[in-house]
């Protein structure tokens, strides 16, 4: 009876001893990486409305409904959103009459241009909200001179809110609509991310760009312009939730 005791005792003692090695070799696992957030970080005050394009931005008033705070983008294998965060979306502007342009830009695989997801925002109800806020997925077709070109896809049917409340644009188109512009699938590096916001018109959404013929496409003058330090891997964790 002693030996089979002994035997027994041993046997619990090696498998307690095996179950403190387990729970170092959990204890040392890599934690999960943090909620990528902020990826692009702008400046409180840095939004003039200045029509000259520069000349006289110093002598041109801030426009808080134009003034990127933050944005971040996130993806996942369904679907790319994109949020901006500025100092105020209130009603009405007290700086400009007209609406907003607000854009996230980055650079994918397989495109030659960078792609973009955009929205127009009227915050003037005196302006009319016949087309109300309109949310676009497209790519940039070129500069010529001071002018910058953007064609809208007609096939990518983009989601989007505005909150007035947070002071948020939130925009998510899926992933399977946007054959033809490039590699977006988790693993990809998306380069050159920059949030913009202009002062432009409110109108219909054409399919390419026509300037001076008002809508997302319309002329806009640029008030706030800031760039992110890094890339963002798609599918990597976000404090932007995909498809949200």
């Amino acid at each position: 009876m002693r030996a089979r005791t002994a035997l027994v005792l041993g046997l619990t003692a090696s498998l307690a001893l095996g179950g403190v090695t387990e729970a170092s070799a959990k204890s040392k696992a890599k934690p999960k990486p943090k909620p990528v957030c902020n990826i692009v970080k702008g400046d409180l005050g840095d939004a003039p409305f200045d029509v000259t394009l520069g000349l006289a931005a110093s002598k041109m008033p801030n426009d808080p409904n134009g003034d990127i705070l933050s944005a971040d983008i996130a993806s996942d294998a369904k679907y790319v959103t994109a949020v901006i965060r500025v100092k105020t979306l209130a009603v009405p502007d007290t700086t400009y009459p007209g609406a907003h342009y607000y854009l996230l830009l980055w650079s994918v695989p397989d495109h030659t241009a960078p792609v973009y997801l955009a929205a127009t925002v009227d915050p003037n109800p005196a302006a009319g909200t016949v087309y109300g806020p309109q949310f676009v997925f497209g790519d940039e077709g070129g500069v010529g001179g001071a002018v910058q070109y953007f064609n809208i896809s007609s096939k990518a049917k983009v989601v989007g809110k505005v909150d007035t409340a947070k002071n948020t644009i939130t925009m998510s188109v899926p992933v399977s609509q946007l054959t033809g512009y490039g590699t977006f699938k988790p693993g990809t590096h998306f380069s050159g991310i920059s949030a913009q916001s202009q002062a432009t018109t409110n109108g219909p959404v054409l399919p390419t760009n026509v300037p001076d013929a008002g809508g997302s496409i319309g002329w806009g003058f640029t008030e706030d312009s800031d760039d992110a330090a890094k890339d963002y891997v798609a599918g990597s964790p976000s404090c932007v939730k995909p498809g949200a």
